[in-house]
């Protein structure tokens, strides 16, 4: 008897490693579905967010709202001026983002400074 307590004991203790195993992936997913760094990356590759990109270079004249020299489009990096470490989802809004040369957006990281514009 002791040895069939033991066995099933065994099998309960396995089965729920394996559930909470399965547990564990779904939140991964989950939160990686609910993370500001993923929906602003997919927002940057869409449609939307390549158009917001173009008028955007074009209408400040391809210049960088940190330093104000100025850059190549395709060198041309979406900046936060709220940053998403501080903010997360809320400072993901156009109205938030300025395009940096990619040095003066690593530099800047996760400072609020001011921007030209």
């Amino acid at each position: 008897m002791d040895a069939r307590l033991y066995q099933q004991h065994a099998v309960a203790c396995y089965e729920g490693d394996k559930l909470i195993e399965e547990v564990d992936q779904i939140i991964a997913k989950a939160e990686a579905l609910i993370d500001p760094r993923r929906q602003f990356n997919n927002w940057l590759r869409s449609v939307e967010g390549q158009e917001w990109r173009d008028a955007e270079f074009a209408q400040r004249g391809g210049i960088c709202a940190y330093c104000g020299n100025r850059m190549r489009k395709p060198d041309a990096v979406v900046h936060h001026v709220k940053p998403l470490a501080h903010h997360g989802e809320a400072a993901n809004i156009p109205s938030n983002y300025r395009l940096l040369h990619p040095h003066c957006n690593r530099k800047i990281g996760t400072k609020i400074v001011e921007l030209r514009f």
